[in-house]
């Protein structure tokens, strides 16, 4: 239908759709029309809440945050009365003074006619519409005098699939500057639509290098901010939100504790508490605007004006289910009850964002769609943007030629496609690309670390990033906390057995006060929430401190040696070359026990993470413990001159800041199983009372004690080290493929093998995990479907063919 200026109508509209109707109104004048929002409609007709009830609600503990939205907007418009419940409800909230109702409300909308503005889908409109017994009509764009750009038979300019996202912005980025170029005030009328703020890395790559300002104006969720998720840790850490955190006024994180506030989420017992305020902050949108001027870069879909010949978009992404949403069918009714009392189910809402995203698609000059085809192995889904309108979609198979470029982005497009063919490099500008595998001109080195091997194993890319060209000395995100903390804690355990603790106290102040220091030396100037961190550290180190030094009186101790420097020197027999290595072990305790002395080496951990797992060291993990027992071999001094014996080495666990699940409460027995020393033991035992007498000693052998975990043992027959494995692997042959697993590992490292290959430790094997080694997801981005899965090998290896046996189940997780 058509408007005309002898009826008065009532416009009902999504609120994306705005700009189109003030346009109408700026070019039409003389029709008289109101337009609102399909929740000002409920206003009017139904009740509006002069009160939020969901903190109300929430207080119930029965339905969470997301289901609180959910449930009001079914008092509202559904038809609820064949469900006693929500009458109930909706009167419990009416008496409690929640509800407002406008009494005026059926007369102001029956006066006007009513129009639906592009919502054919809204089943929920238009039966609420019905039971009032009010008629309407569906207008569109048409009905405006708006006339499409596109078509299903004109599709946009170019429907591109690029291979990566550098492609995909070169591409876009010189299309832009010609198009500026040719028309100077173009600038202010081009947008580029994304996806999310992941893409912003390439945005501001290829603004700089093509000269081309932007104004970046993103809606992301308030849970996105760094600042609120690391504050979000904090608390769930704590199970408390009365952890108190410093924020300035008006920033996302003072506005996440108004909000905790607002709703009295302390109230609430925590885990509920904590799950509803993720949701809220899923729902809650922060603007990130930077510059003033340029290009606008947006994920919004919105409408400038209704058309606008010459404002130009370029779309990003069209990836199924990322451009058009489907909606889950995870409502607090199914679809089938709310089809019964009038309300949206999930495929409407389906149908309607389709719409939505269509009409963007029809009403826009959109000289370029694009999304990228392949991101390493991510799977790729047909789009539903190309099947529904059968548009035809090409793959570039070169750079932008016909774009102009800066001097720097020509450069750097010529050094891209160097990469790309693996021809020489270019000497002033360097690209990366997924397909290297190898970095040229890594100085070689005179000696290596023993603990940064592990590194290489877990992820080449990410030690070369960290050991190679030292990146994270500058990188401004590092977290200063976890790279430290281990200084200031080992700084507090060189005193632990070597001072006088009697007054204890004044001796751990003491003591961790030169930690402090040691930290400050490193770190530089401590923030406010270091100092936060610090004061955390303090807290539960003390508790741990205490329950190590009682170790003292259930082992007998002759010496020990704290942070000792070792040299020396792996032989790799395969090419016939040497390998000079160092390192600092933690400790060596030496014990005497029916005269005999033995040394065992032991190795810190500051975190309720990290593990020896022997069966992982063939493959170039956990490689530290073997070769610092390699390193007593040929040093006579840390064996006593040859007249200690080799009682074992292992892990322990000396700070940490959570109890795993499996220790249920923070108490004494958790804390020494915490702490206890694991990895391999000498099967002996009068070792085994010298370094810890409460553990017993049955027909069957050595069981663990408070202090020690025996479940590993080695012994002059060469009992197997694999527990709950009838497989023979004995110390020898543990350190022999150790050594040549290190030699391997260091033979690739001088080669400068530094290919993105990341490991995840054990998590393969129990589920997986999104790799987090390092911070450029954005170049590098794996999922679980990368990951190396390490249970394949080791039972091929060990020839483990019983399927009872789980090679991890008697490893803590993770790695430190």
């Amino acid at each position: 239908m058509k408007l005309n200026a002898h009826e008065k109508f009532i416009i009902v509209y999504d609120k994306d759709y705005k700009p189109v109707l003030d346009s109408f109104r700026d070019e039409n004048p003389l029709v008289d029309f109101k337009y609102m929002t399909k929740s000002e409609l409920l206003d009017l007709l139904s009740f509006s809440y002069q009160l939020d009830p969901i903190p109300y609600l929430l207080r119930k503990e029965r339905y969470d945050y997301s289901q609180c939205k959910k449930l009001l907007n079914i008092l509202r418009i559904g038809d609820i009365s064949s469900i006693p419940e929500y009458v109930a409800l909706k009167e419990e909230l009416d008496n409690q003074g929640f509800l407002k109702y406008d009494k005026l409300g059926l007369l102001q909308v029956k006066n006007r006619k009513v129009l639906i503005f592009e919502a054919d889908e809204d089943f929920e409109l238009h039966k609420f519409l019905d039971r009032k017994n009010i008629s309407y009509e569906d207008i569109h764009f048409e009905d405006l005098d708006i006339k499409p750009i596109h078509s299903k038979e004109n599709p946009p300019e170019r429907i591109y699939e690029f291979d990566n996202k550098f492609l995909q912005y070169f591409y876009i980025f010189a299309d832009i500057r010609k198009r500026v170029l040719n028309k100077n005030d173009q600038k202010e009328n081009v947008t580029i639509f994304l996806k999310d703020d992941h893409d912003l890395y390439y945005v501001n790559l290829f603004a700089g290098l093509f000269d081309i300002d932007c104004l970046t104006n993103m809606k992301l969720p308030l849970i996105s901010d760094q600042e609120v998720s690391k504050a979000l840790s904090i608390w769930f850490e704590n199970k408390s939100f009365d952890i108190k955190l410093e924020s300035k006024e008006n920033t996302p994180l003072a506005q996440v504790i108004s909000l905790i506030e607002e709703y009295k989420l302390k109230d609430l017992s925590f885990d509920f508490a904590y799950s509803s305020l993720r949701e809220i902050l899923n729902s809650q949108t922060i603007n990130y605007a930077y510059h003033d001027k340029g290009i606008s870069i947006s994920n919004e879909i919105f409408f400038d004006r209704h058309v606008d010949e010459e404002h130009f978009v370029y779309i990003t992404n069209f990836n199924h289910d990322d451009f058009y949403a489907e909606s889950d069918d995870n409502n607090i009714l199914p679809d089938a009850e709310l089809e019964k009392i009038g309300v949206n189910p999930s495929y409407a809402k389906t149908k309607l964002d389709r719409r939505k995203k269509a009409n963007f698609i029809f009403y826009h000059h959109i000289p370029m769609a694009s999304r990228v085809l392949l991101h390493l192995t991510d799977k790729i889904y047909s789009s539903q943007f190309l099947e529904e309108f059968d548009w035809k979609s090409c793959k570039p198979g070169k750079i932008n030629l016909d774009g102009f470029y800066t001097t720097k982005a020509h450069k750097f497009a010529k050094a891209y496609l160097k990469d790309l063919t693996k021809s020489d490099r270019d000497e002033e500008y360097r690209s990366y690309d997924h397909s290297y595998s190898k970095i040229e001109g890594v100085k070689q080195r005179t000696s290596y670390s023993a603990s940064v091997l592990n590194s290489y194993f877990i992820c080449p890319f990410n030690y070369y990033l960290d050991k190679v060209i030292n990146l994270t000395k500058d990188d401004k995100n590092v977290d200063k906390i976890a790279l430290y903390r281990g200084i200031l804690i080992h700084k507090v355990f060189e005193d632990v057995f070597t001072k006088d603790f009697s007054d204890f106290d004044n001796a751990f102040d003491d003591s961790f006060n030169k930690g402090v220091e040691q930290y400050k030396l490193k770190a530089g100037e401590i923030t406010t929430k270091e100092q936060l961190f610090i004061r955390l550290i303090k807290k539960w180190l003390k508790d741990v401190v205490k329950t190590v030094i009682s170790q003292k009186d259930h082992a007998k101790i002759v010496k020990e040696i704290h942070e000792h420097e070792v040299h020396f020197v792996l032989d790799d027999k395969k090419s016939n070359k040497q390998y000079a290595l160092s390192g600092q072990i933690d400790k060596i305790l030496y014990t005497n026990n029916d005269g005999h002395t033995y040394h065992t080496i032991i190795d810190y951990k500051t975190g309720t993470s990290g593990s020896f797992d022997l069966k992982q060291c063939f493959l170039g993990g956990s490689l530290q413990l073997p070769l610092y027992y390699l390193s007593t071999l040929q040093n006579d001094e840390l064996t006593n001159n040859k007249t200690s014996t080799f009682g074992g080495f292992g892990i322990q666990h000396v700070y940490f800041i959570k109890i795993p699940s499996d220790n249920h409460s923070y108490n004494e027995d958790s804390l020494f199983k915490l702490s206890k020393n694991t990895g391999i033991s000498l099967a002996d035992t009068s070792y085994a009372s010298s370094i810890d007498d409460t553990c017993k000693v049955q027909n069957s052998g050595i069981k663990s004690g408070k202090y020690r975990d025996f479940k590993k043992q080695f012994d002059q027959a060469e009992t197997s080290l694999l527990p709950k494995s009838n497989i023979q692997y004995t110390l020898a042959d543990l350190m022999n493929e150790s050594i040549e697993a290190a030699c391997k590992n260091l033979s690739e490292i001088e080669k400068a093998n530094f290919n993105i290959a990341p490991t995840s430790i054990n998590s393969g094997y129990k589920g997986g995990e999104h790799c987090s080694n390092c911070n450029f997801k954005d170049i590098c981005y794996h999922s679980h479907r990368d990951i190396k899965f390490l249970k394949e090998e080791i039972d091929k290896h060990f020839s483990l063919q019983d399927e009872d046996y789980d090679p991890f189940d008697d490893e803590e997780e993770g790695e430190e």
